[in-house]
């Protein structure tokens, strides 16, 4: 993954150099892993690419840059707890490193009585969090993947090629990633901030009714065209969606669509419709199929991410159609706000994920 510093700085040069004065003097990995998180921040890194580049949480750099921003390099800096790694051997924290790494655990009060169990040794569990830290570990969840993904020779390869057609589009040509997602009436429970002690309860709904988006998103331009539906994402859809993505693109006689290997993608009426489109619009549609199993490289589902995150995420819909209304709403007119598309363009970008089954990446 390339690291590129997309937006302008947020600090000032001068405060840059004065955080990576103050990295030198640093003993403990702990304090270096944020003045070096907030020297990326600060030169205008996007912040999935300080995860990538530190191995760091998106919650841990809202800490740290939280911090930062309220009380300096001294509250950054200020940890009242004293290392109580000395109860544990250099070779215990290894062996323990090594178990992590096979086994997820799901909170420190589980790592504390592994440790009590394996090694006889009490840790309290604030004392673990820090522990847990210094040796590289954040609170995260896990990233799904398929099961069975193509090798990383076939990722690049269908990486490149991409790339390839994006990068010598002529003037007449156009790039669409296409897909269909499912949205569900009902609240998504997710992260936030909750005062200490204190549980916060969210609405949500017994049913399961659910609004289906057909997209085509455009990585270059961040253009979203959608075909909202209650019915399963068909053929149909897809007729469809290809008519309104030639609608809002006149002047476009080649277009590229990237559609994954779901069978309404290749099936006979749409591939005939395709056929038709060039002799009766004049619009020639080029059908490229991403790989089975390979849902990073399908830079629509990102936006689903993205979507659903805003628009569902511990929020409550107490009818199904204030419900509807918001999602075509969104899918309609919101996503060409140039607000939304500056953030599409950081969430999603161009950089492809690769799975490596035999890594620690997913």
């Amino acid at each position: 993954m390339n690291y590129n510093k997309t937006m302008e700085k947020r600090l000032k040069q001068e405060n840059i150099e004065e955080l990576r004065n103050i990295h030198k003097t640093l003993k403990t990995k702990y304090d270096a892993d944020k003045i070096k998180c907030l020297v990326l921040w600060g030169e205008g890194w996007k912040w999935e690419d300080i995860e990538h580049a530190l191995l760091i949480s998106e919650h841990y750099i809202k800490d740290v840059v939280y911090t930062y921003n309220n009380h300096g390099i001294k509250g950054v800096l200020k940890h009242n707890w004293k290392s109580n790694n000395k109860k544990m051997t250099e070779e215990q924290d290894k062996e323990l490193s090594g178990y992590l790494d096979e086994n997820t655990m799901r909170t420190a009060a589980e790592v504390c009585d592994y440790v009590l169990k394996t090694y006889g040794i009490e840790y309290k569990e604030e004392w673990m969090v820090k522990k847990l830290h210094k040796l590289g570990f954040s609170y995260k969840k896990p990233k799904r993947c398929p099961a069975k993904p193509p090798t990383e020779e076939e990722q690049k390869k269908k990486i490149e090629e991409m790339q390839e057609i994006m990068n010598n589009l002529k003037e007449n040509e156009d790039f669409f990633y296409i897909d269909g997602s499912g949205f569900q009436h009902n609240t998504k429970i997710d992260y936030g901030w909750i005062k200490k002690g204190k549980k916060k309860l969210i609405k949500t709904n017994t049913g399961r009714k659910r609004l289906n988006v057909n997209g085509a998103y455009n990585p270059l331009t961040n253009e979203t065209i959608c075909i909202e539906t209650e019915e399963n994402v068909s053929q149909q859809a897809n007729i469809e969606l290809v008519d309104k993505v030639i609608e809002k693109c006149p002047n476009k006689t080649v277009i590229h669509f990237y559609l994954d290997n779901a069978k309404y993608n290749f099936g006979k009426d749409f591939k005939e419709y395709i056929n038709k489109i060039e002799n009766e619009k004049g619009v020639k549609i080029i059908l490229h199929n991403l790989l089975s199993y390979s849902p990073n490289l399908n830079l629509i589902e990102r936006l689903w991410k993205y979507a659903k995150k805003k628009l569902l995420s511990n929020i409550y819909y107490e009818k199904y159609a204030d419900f509807k209304k918001t999602i075509i709403d969104f899918f309609e007119e919101k996503v060409r706000n140039s607000e939304i598309k500056r953030e599409l363009k950081q969430f999603i970008g161009l950089n492809f994920e690769i799975i490596k089954l035999d890594t620690d990446y997913y």
